[in-house]
């Protein structure tokens, strides 16, 4: 398995598409890649020229990818100019399909495996991983995000929200082979890896704890009501007088979040890192209650966390440690917030450079999301101020 990453910062589309795709033919003379990944930002141009010029430099490569805010290659991480960045390889015993789902395409809720099954020509038992890649307007990603875990329980999905406009239909999915190649403007990206290859995902939420853990008495819905029999509002307050003047400050200028432990039935405290991390969205003060992305079930351990670039990098080097080390990747995708990057850590290349420092020099591309798509404890969410990482690794079939 060969992979080879390029990245162009030039102006012009053009000279981006020459420069990116003469590195690649350099990497693959003989033949071509039987994948090609591109994220580009819309400050190039006509990102609808994008597959047309893949398709008629690789034409028999298949061809993913999207629009980002900004990109991501080669070891480095593009913001707030232009960019387009390629991520190629040959995948010997394995097999890769890209479908762009539509809306109404989706099986019903009640809609047995098989139908989800269906809308891919990959056999399911043959399916090791999958990369979503949904458009953040109109398509309803939840409902796609638990059907794929449905029919897909043992797979592991990864991913982030196309970014790069800022209205529907702004932003590019990029899709297809040759001749039908095609950058579309609605739908979800899945690009699905069968056979001899498998998908190892590394999720970072970028968040610690403080305070301490409570259990949640009351909730309904999305509202978190009472957490150890008080109302969770007067607990948040409890947390946040415990607080010193350092962590006060991050509270005044960055969003808290709830940690909710990974096992809904866990007796014990959770260690740090255990927690999927949803955004406060609102509070009633009357109630004393939380609203929060997410469903906060009764006798669920919760905790609160804050988020800075020290916590970002600490639990980003904890999700590394957690990745089984062999087989040692060929290639990884790297799907980041928008909040990160330079806004977080106040230089650019942190979540690249230190995965490369951790894996070696591994042929790495992807881009800043809307939301970014991931598994915590056997589930695929959509995450918020999250680095969600795609290991490609090849593998024997028993």
């Amino acid at each position: 398995m060969r992979f080879r990453s390029t990245l162009s910062t030039a102006r012009r589309l053009d000279d981006a598409c020459a420069e990116t795709i003469a590195e690649l033919r350099r990497s693959f003379v003989d033949e071509d890649p039987d994948l090609v990944m591109a994220f580009a930002t819309p400050s190039l141009g006509d990102l609808d020229e994008i597959p047309r010029r893949l398709a008629k430099a690789f034409p028999r490569s298949l061809l993913g990818g999207c629009s980002g805010g900004g990109v991501i290659g080669d070891g480095h991480e593009v913001e707030d100019r232009p960019g387009l960045t390629l991520l190629a390889g040959r995948l010997p015993g394995a097999t890769i399909e890209t479908r762009v789902l539509r809306r109404d395409e989706l099986p019903n809720p009640d809609a047995p495996p098989s139908t989800w099954h269906a809308l891919f020509e990959t056999p399911s038992a043959r399916v090791r991983g999958l990369i979503v890649l949904p458009d953040p307007w109109r398509f309803p990603v939840g409902t796609l995000l638990t059907g794929l875990d449905y029919a897909y329980p043992d797979c592991p999905k990864v991913g982030g929200l196309v970014s790069g406009g800022d209205h529907a239909g702004a932003q590019r999915v990029f899709a297809g082979r040759g001749a039908d190649a095609k950058a579309l403007d609605d739908g979800a990206l899945v690009v699905v890896f069968g056979g001899q290859v498998e998908i190892a995902a590394i999720v970072a939420q970028g968040c610690r704890p403080i305070g301490r853990v409570g259990t949640i008495t009351a909730g309904s819905g999305q509202d978190l009501v009472a957490v150890d029999g008080q109302p969770a509002l007067a607990f948040l307050k409890s947390q946040i007088d415990s607080l010193d003047e350092r962590e006060l400050e991050i509270v005044r200028s960055s969003p808290m979040f709830v940690g909710l432990a990974m096992d809904p039935f866990a007796a014990e405290t959770p260690d740090e890192g255990e927690y999927l991390m949803r955004n406060i969205v609102g509070l009633d003060r009357e109630r004393g209650s939380l609203a929060i992305a997410g469903r906060p079930g009764v006798g669920r351990k919760i905790r609160f966390h804050l988020r800075d670039r020290e916590a970002s990098d600490c639990d980003l080097q904890r999700a590394f440690r957690r990745v089984q080390a062999s087989p040692a990747p060929a290639a990884a995708l790297l799907f980041s917030c928008l909040g990160r990057g330079k806004g977080l850590y106040g230089e650019a290349d942190h979540d690249s450079r230190a995965f490369l420092e951790r894996f070696g020099r591994v042929p790495l591309a992807g881009f800043f999301c809307n939301g970014e798509i991931g598994p915590v404890a056997g589930a695929t969410y959509l995450h918020g101020y999250t680095s969600a990482f795609a290991l490609i690794r090849q593998v024997e079939l028993g």
